[in-house]
């Protein structure tokens, strides 16, 4: 048996509160959260330009890792060159 999962939630007026749920595999939630996109035409839950902005930051951090200094992150109006 999988033990619970406890969340500690602190407020901007640092007031505790915690929430206790069962474990969860967040990939196959995902999974399925594509497959019922697919199977019913639904518009997925996280908009395509946000997947664009998250690789632009991605390959940001590598070219950064590369030239050892700050990378630009490219705006989604601009190409990255």
């Amino acid at each position: 048996m999988k033990a619970q999962t406890v969340l500690e939630i602190v407020d901007a007026r640092r007031q505790r509160t915690t929430e206790e749920f069962s474990p969860t595999d967040q990939f196959w939630l995902q999974l399925e959260h594509m497959q019922d996109c697919l199977d019913h035409g639904t518009p997925h839950r996280i908009p395509p330009a946000d997947s664009i902005a998250q690789m632009r930051v991605i390959d940001a951090v590598y070219a950064s890792l590369r030239s050892g200094a700050p990378e630009r992150v490219a705006s989604a109006l601009t190409s990255a060159a």
